[in-house]
């Protein structure tokens, strides 16, 4: 994790920033959050979370 920020995504919310590089296998990322590296940024919204793959894809799925 790098830092909490506030963002409007739909309502204001606090979102955990992460530095993709330090993401390893396994590694599971609960909404809202925002990964960040060199040359793009992914966004996980609010009720969803990113795993990390065995190949370094973040796979967004949404969670009841």
């Amino acid at each position: 994790m790098m830092a909490l920020k506030s963002l409007w995504m739909v309502k204001n919310q606090k979102a955990t920033i992460y530095d993709r590089s330090k993401l390893k296998f396994g590694n599971v990322i609960k909404g809202p959050a925002i990964v960040m590296e060199m040359d793009s940024t992914t966004v996980i919204l609010s009720k969803h979370r990113g795993k990390v793959d065995k190949f370094g894809n973040i796979l967004i799925t949404p969670q009841g």
